[in-house]
Order: structure tokens, then sequence, then C-alpha cells
């Protein structure tokens, strides 16, 4: 039976919409402007396919799909919007002085790359993916429109750089800066490239209910933001909030591979719905697929995303999962093997 739509064409409309408009970055009048919708189209959706098409093309996992939006969240925010380095973005407030060093607004910077890695690629490829469940194992475009798709992002942060935020005043970082960002932009493909796609797997995990999950990716999510726009109105250094930073993603995520045996070994659902790579992305089988009961991975899909984000975006979370999980047994102990 011949597919409706591309899910592509879906991703190309769904980013933007996750990123920009459930954020509250851009307003739904300024959002659903034809115009401002290309581009944002052109931007989020353009970033998240090449993303999606350059991990598939590659045969790597999540890891790697992270390290990408991570790239994807340093070309908007630092070559296109240059909020990386203006002293006087307007969504600064006090990151605009707090942990500016060298030029660099490093809290914001910091904060904005998980941000984007996450909501702004990884979150709507998950949601495609589950949408077109007969299409994981597929490349979504062809080599002729993955260019013409890389071309339309390219054009888009030129013409960000150029003109943006004003085109009658734009802002522009030292050619030291832009320098720095490119070396750091080439540094991450590079690693993405050859980042394995499994991470080492517990021997043994309590896979709990549902509601953990949620109550992880909650509590989560509030600390992220607590971390990057609460701590900044306080004394508290900027290396500290900065490390902080840096400990809240790591704790939820050893959480979650604890409770679900590292997803490394589940086969059978979704390679991009487990958290922790449960196969090497779209293609390759894992060593052990006796090993976990493909079902129980559902639950999972949202959680993985629940690190940070804006109180909305949880609410879109929880309540995917509680969707899903309604069709999953509850708690179960499944034995995973090395």
């Amino acid at each position: 039976m011949r597919r409706r739509i591309s899910p592509a064409v879906v991703l190309f409309a769904l980013a933007p919409a996750v990123g920009e408009l459930l954020s509250g970055s851009s307003p739904p009048v300024e959002s659903f402007n034809p115009f401002t919708f290309f581009l944002l189209a052109a931007l989020y959706g353009g970033g998240a396919i090449l993303v999606r098409e350059l991990v598939f093309k590659w045969r790597k996992g999540w890891l790697s799909l992270f390290v990408l939006g991570a790239v994807y969240g340093i070309v908007e925010e630092g070559l296109m919007c240059k909020s990386f380095f203006a002293p006087n973005w307007h969504d600064l407030g006090p990151l605009g002085t707090y942990g500016r060093w060298a030029g660099v607004n490093r809290v914001w910077a910091q904060g904005l790359t998980v941000y984007h890695a996450t909501f702004s690629i990884a979150i709507p490829i998950l949601l495609v993916e589950l949408a077109f469940p007969t299409e994981r194992r597929r490349s979504w475009v062809s080599d002729e429109w993955l260019k013409i798709v890389g071309l339309l992002f390219a054009l888009d942060i030129v013409l960000g750089f150029c003109c943006f935020p004003k085109p009658e005043t734009p802002y522009y970082p030292s050619p030291l800066h832009v320098a720095g960002t490119v070396l750091v932009v080439v540094a991450l493909v590079w690693l993405a490239k050859v980042l394995p796609p499994t991470l080492p797997i517990p021997l043994l995990s309590q896979v709990p209910s549902e509601k953990k999950f949620a109550a992880l990716g909650f509590t989560s999510t509030v600390a992220f933001f607590v971390v990057f726009w609460g701590l900044p109105d306080t004394n508290l250094p900027p290396l500290v909030t900065m490390a902080l930073g840096v400990l809240v993603p790591l704790v939820s995520a050893r959480f979650v591979m604890r409770w679900s045996g590292n997803g490394a070994q589940v086969v059978g659902y979704s390679p991009i719905c487990s958290r922790i790579w449960c196969v090497e992305f779209f293609h390759r089988p894992c060593a052990a697929p006796r090993t976990f009961k493909p079902h129980k991975t559902r639950q999972y899909c949202w959680h993985e995303f629940g690190w940070f984000g804006r109180f909305n975006r949880i609410g879109v979370a929880v309540a995917t999962v509680g969707a899903m999980a309604r069709q999953q047994p509850r708690g179960a102990t499944e034995r995973i093997r090395s």
C-alpha cells in the first residue's frame, strides 16, 4: 500500500512546531506566517532531516543522534542567531553577564545546545518514528532531495548570519569566534561518525512502572530549568552552574539506563524509541534478541527526553507515555545478559 505522505514532510513541519511554537519562542501569529514558517521549517525541519539521514546512513545510534543534535544547536545559536556571543541578545536576561567570558555567553550556550539537541532534533524525530512505524528502517529522502534540504538549511543559516536579529543593525561575532565555532562543529560531526552505536549493558534491571519514569522526567526537567534559568539569579559561581548543568542530564540518563537495563539489548519495537540505543539504530539486530520483550520498550520512549523542556512539553511527554503505557503490562523484572 502506497503511503500518502512522506515522514520527511511531517518531520519538516513538525520540528519547528516543537522547537519554536511549543516553546513559546515564536508566538502563533508569527509561526503561522507563511514566510516565517518556511524559514523556520528550512532551519528546524531541514536540520532534523539531515541529522536523521546521517545517523541512518552511518548506522549509528542515539549517542550519535544527540551529538549531531548538539551540532545543530551550535550552528543555529552560534552561527545563525549568534546568541552565543551577542552580549545584548534579547532572551539572555542575566545570562548576558552571568558566565560570560572571552566574549562567549557560556551558561547560555551550554543550556541552548542541550535544549536544541533534544527538543529541536530528537523529539521530532522520535514522534515521526512513532507515527510511521513501517518507515523506521528506511531512508526518508533520496540523495537528490537530501542535497536540496541541505542547501535550504545552509541558505537559512547564511541569511540569519547576515541579517539576524535586525537587518538594519546585525550583530557579527569576531572571526576568532566564528572559526572556533566551525572547528567545534567539524569535531562533533567527526565524533558522531566514529562513536559506537551501543553502550555497555547492566546485567540485571528491575523495570519499574511508568509513573516512576514520569516522575523522573518531571523532576529532571524542573531541575534543568532551575539550573540554567534560576541559579544565574544567585551568587553561585558560573562554573558551578555549568557543572550542575552537566550533572542533571547525566544523572537522569543513569536512572533510565539502570531502570531499563540500559535498553541496549531490546529488540523489535523501535531502535529510535528505546532510551539507550536498544538496537543499532535502524539496522542491525542486537546480540541477544531473546533477552527482552519488545513490547516493554514503549513506556520508555518519551521519558528519555524528560531531562529538560518547558512545562507544556512535560505535559505532552507524560500524556504520550500514559497513552502508550496503558497498552503495556506494568512493572516487570527482565534479565539483561551481556
